[in-house]
């Protein structure tokens, strides 16, 4: 019985570390698409301003 037990905590140990790990990859993912499409606007809109004829 305790043997049972100890593997079934071993089990809810590593489904919690890999919802952990992907929790944290989606979240760099989300942070760089988010500053990756910041910086894309921020460029697009410096090459509008430049090409625009004064």
């Amino acid at each position: 019985m305790n043997c049972c037990r100890h593997n079934n905590a071993r089990s809810s140990s590593a489904r919690f570390a890999i919802f952990e790990t992907s929790m944290s990859l989606f979240c760099v993912v989300f942070v760089t698409t988010r500053l990756s499409e910041a910086y894309l606007g921020y460029q697009n809109e410096l090459i509008e301003s430049s090409c625009r004829p004064t």
